[in-house]
């Protein structure tokens, strides 16, 4: 694709695919005229007329190329069936939807879900139940409801009880992102402000080691030193930060004698055979499960200080 287009000055391929992925397919824009007026706040670098339109020849070659092929971007399909939607609207079956996760969908998901409960002359009727937190968004798809025709305004609600977490565990985890700013999933800001949890337990302890080896094996060493009247080695999580780790992970500490099972995407399986082992999962596999002794190996230096 590159190959057969000259780039503007100074932009790189990573940046005009990041373009088209946060500009062009996340707004809709179907034409150069749209992509020329268009609001790119929060893209960093400024780009004039004539480096839009040049960019522009690129990102119409790449549609028509996708398309020529049978093949679509989820973005894409979101649009196409809101159009569909769309010329249906006075006869779709649908009372409600519920949506969960919402700091992770793009503008046109949240269009598409708009577009399934369209809001009528009177305004919206409660169709929707939006649940969303942009503290935890993993995609860094930022999009405004208001802006995709849902209006919250005077109608959300902030929660500030976390269930889950322990008090000392949520503490640390917020202190990651003091001074961060982060959205409110509409046009406002989102503060963590009178955020606390309900439960209390052990403070996290950061461990530096000199190698992976050492890390491992002081890994073991925790392992062993846990009370076994307390946590039943089911409670017991290895979380690694990458699906690549998890095999690595669980050889080492199988080699030092730990028994451990590799708990797979979306299952708790505490009641299948083994289910008296320690589990190693990557974050997408342990998400819902309620960790009573995790432990986070191979992670970045730059993690602050309980």
């Amino acid at each position: 694709m590159f190959d057969d287009h000259e780039l503007p000055e100074g932009l790189s391929e990573p940046f005009v695919r990041a373009e088209w992925a946060q500009i062009v397919q996340a707004k809709g824009l179907m034409d150069q005229r749209a992509y020329l007026k268009v609001s790119r706040a929060g893209r960093g670098t400024p780009l004039d007329r004539r480096k839009r339109a040049s960019l522009w020849d690129i990102f119409a070659d790449y549609r028509a190329r996708v398309v020529s092929e049978g093949f679509a971007e989820p973005d894409g399909a979101y649009r196409e069936a809101i159009e569909i939607l769309s010329s249906e609207a006075s006869n779709l079956p649908y009372a409600a939807v519920v949506v969960d996760e919402a700091q992770d969908m793009g503008e046109q998901a949240l269009r598409l879900i708009r577009a399934i409960v369209p809001e009528g002359p009177s305004g919206d009727q409660n169709s929707l139940f939006v649940v969303g937190d942009a503290h935890q968004r993993i995609y860094g798809r930022r999009a405004s409801m208001a802006g995709c025709g849902i209006n919250v305004r005077g109608r959300s609600k902030r929660l500030g009880l976390n269930y889950r977490t322990t008090q000392e565990i949520r503490s640390w985890a917020v202190s990651v992102l003091e001074g961060v700013s982060v959205d409110d999933l509409d046009e406002g800001s989102d503060t963590l402000k009178g955020y606390v949890s309900l439960l209390h337990g052990v403070s996290p302890e950061l461990v530096s080691s000199t190698s992976e080896v050492a890390e491992l094996k002081g890994v073991s060493t925790w392992i062993r030193s846990l009370p076994s009247e307390n946590v039943r080695l089911s409670d017991i999580g290895i979380l690694c930060a990458r699906l690549e780790d998890v095999d690595r992970v669980n050889a080492a500490l199988q080699a030092d004698g730990i028994e451990t099972v590799v708990l797979q995407a979306g299952a708790d399986d505490r009641s299948s055979p083994g289910s008296e082992s320690r589990r190693c999962a990557a974050p997408r596999g342990s998400n819902s499960s309620p960790w009573r002794a995790p432990s986070c190996p191979s992670q970045p230096s730059h993690l602050p200080v309980p």
